[in-house]
């Protein structure tokens, strides 16, 4: 993720459109309101996801309109661009853009103005454009999920976000991070305010096909469960956290590998815990940690 938060770093205080691809929960809207934070833009922060653009009335939504444009249409609108003007506009999920709809966007990023419906005037486009993608955009063009006139007029400000199954070593940060949060978004005041160390080693197992907002998820469960203790322990995760990695010898070896890294990464390289959290004997552990590559064994 490091190398993810230094890209943000340096296409932040571009005005070029920055492209967020990766899966569903993997943090494309955290990164594009950190990409917002460090682009100095004063004006508002707007998300969007682009499924809202598939009905009749896209254009008006995301262009505003005047009045008379169409019927029903009895006063001046302004639209998304107009409502993030001098900050940022998320589209994401772009990819869920009907290709029809999606060349809506080509004259914007072209000309870097737009038309309200049943405008004649230009209005200079005064946001920064982050699109979300839920796949590399150039794979997206192959699968006709992307118009190719518009991947070209994206540029190559492209970061991509790896799964949290790829960064555990950001579980226990993320963990505490959302422990702290979860006061505001519950509204319940007297959850925890720590995770205890086994309840953090079973999240570092989770295998996590929802990504962060899994995660997430599972944390404000434990923490409404756990309302007026002070650690959020095991037995206050949901079922699906403590289901996590196992090892299984009849399982491909790659899925015990997943496992056993996994289980060290919580552990701390210690392999005898790491075993014992995976239910592998012993033996077994420093067979596995052998095919890793190796580890400093410690006990």
């Amino acid at each position: 993720m490091l190398e993810v938060v230094r890209q943000l770093s340096i296409y932040a205080i571009a005005q070029t459109p920055l492209v967020l691809a990766g899966a569903t929960g993997t943090g494309k809207t955290f990164c594009a309101h950190l990409a917002h934070d460090w682009s100095r833009r004063r004006g508002a922060f707007l998300a969007v996801s682009a499924g809202e653009l598939n009905s009749p009335l896209a254009a008006s939504e995301l262009f505003g309109h005047v009045r008379g444009a169409f019927t029903g249409a009895a006063g001046s609108r302004g639209g998304y661009f107009a409502s993030a003007r001098g900050g940022t506009l998320l589209l994401d999920d772009f990819q869920n853009l009907k290709l029809s709809r999606q060349k809506m966007l080509l004259g914007v990023l072209e000309d870097g103005s737009y038309r309200p419906v049943g405008s004649d005037r230009p209005v200079s486009l005064d946001c920064r454009v982050v699109i979300g993608l839920d796949d590399d955009p150039d794979t997206l063009v192959e699968a006709r999920r992307l118009h190719p006139h518009l991947r070209y007029r994206f540029g190559y400000a492209v970061v991509r976000l790896p799964p949290l199954n790829e960064r555990r070593e950001e579980i226990p940060a993320l963990a505490q991070r959302f422990l702290e949060e979860c006061a505001a978004r519950t509204g319940v005041a007297d959850g925890p305010r720590v995770i205890a160390r086994d309840a953090l080693a079973t999240l570092m197992m989770g295998d996590y096909p929802g990504n962060v907002r899994q995660l997430r998820g599972m944390i404000e469960a434990g923490y409404l469960l756990a309302k007026g203790d002070a650690e959020l322990q095991t037995s206050h995760l949901p079922g699906s956290a403590r289901s996590g990695l196992h090892y299984d010898r009849r399982a491909p070896r790659d899925e015990n590998l997943r496992a056993m890294s996994a289980a060290l990464a919580a552990t701390g390289g210690r392999i005898e815990p790491a075993a014992r959290l995976i239910g592998a004997g012993r033996t077994t552990a420093f067979r596995l940690v052998k095919y890793l590559g190796g580890v400093e064994r410690t006990l």
